[in-house]
């Protein structure tokens, strides 16, 4: 069995060490492959010097996340890899997590462990709101810790920042959406696994760190945050898209500004989220005709 980890990196110095060292701590051997993005921090001189055994695999520039873990996933394909693990570099995993997401592997799910926050001591505030709260019944992390919740639920949602793709999903789904450069690509990869008829399955026995909260960047996740729902909308096989769903998008987050004292940042977000939308309204529906078909889309 060949499990290969795809870590994309972008000045990511603080936590790189940590990454890599959890997986060196797995009780199952897996090849990491380490995308840089164009790192200008020191990551790119320290990886290769410190890590002989990852497969390097340096940008000249900022591919974006979709775009650089697309290269990852193209190497487990072509070296044969039964497994890729999706891994953030400011995540890591305990040793035996890999062994427990395969306990439950059908080869027709995602699998993802819990997300706790960096130090552990809670659940990720991500995996709260989008996960636990419309996923499970599970309250809290001490609930969980007593053992009588420990059977794995499906959900509609969960970050990429920690996922086990069977390779048999990948070859049906293929890669990320480049119209995705940063946030929303694993919501959309999540939505054409569904529509493919695979299942995203949270194995509450084990867990993975993801240390967002001290280091995220939330101007960057806001600065067009309109814009990427829009754009979930239009590119969701699932469904068609449709005017009126998409200005109930733009009202939601325009009531969201109202309460925040942010409207004005959220209607001029609107209003060029709109015009940006239909500017790539052509290539938007030539990914909708291509995520249909089953396939190495992307890759």
């Amino acid at each position: 069995m060949k499990i290969v980890a795809i870590i994309v990196t972008y000045n990511g110095m603080k936590w790189v060490d940590h990454c890599l060292q959890s997986l060196q701590q797995s009780y199952l051997p897996i090849q990491p492959v380490v995308i840089d993005n164009g790192s200008t921090d020191g990551t790119r001189d320290h990886l290769p010097a410190h890590y002989p055994d990852v497969v390097w695999l340096p940008q000249d520039e900022n591919l974006g996340f979709g775009q650089a873990n697309n290269l990852g996933l193209r190497y487990a394909l072509d070296n044969n890899a039964d497994y890729a693990l999706l891994l953030n570099q400011d995540a890591w995993i305990n040793p035996e997590m890999i062994v427990q997401l395969l306990r439950f592997d059908d080869h027709e799910s995602i699998l993802s462990p819990i997300h706790l926050n960096g130090e552990g001591s809670d659940f990720d505030s991500n995996f709260r709101q989008n996960t636990i709260s419309r996923s499970s019944d599970i309250l809290n992390l001490r609930e969980l810790r007593q053992g009588d919740k420990l059977k794995p639920f499906e959900a509609r949602a969960v970050a990429a920042a920690c996922w086990l793709l069977p390779i048999e999903i990948v070859r049906k789904v293929g890669g990320f959406n480049p119209l995705f450069f940063q946030y929303g690509e694993d919501h959309n990869y999540l939505d054409r696994a569904f529509y493919h008829g695979f299942r995203l399955k949270v194995v509450p026995t084990t867990f993975a760190c993801h240390d967002r909260e001290q280091f995220g960047n939330r101007h960057l996740y806001q600065r067009r945050v309109v814009y990427r729902y829009l754009l979930l909308n239009a590119t969701d096989i699932n469904n068609r898209p449709s005017l009126g769903a998409q200005l109930k998008i733009c009202a939601f987050w325009c009531r969201i500004g109202l309460h925040s004292h942010k409207f004005f940042r959220f209607f001029g977000q609107s209003i060029t989220g709109f015009i940006r939308l239909r500017r790539h309204r052509r290539q938007i529906k030539e990914s909708r005709v291509l995520e249909q078909i089953p396939g190495t889309t992307w890759l």
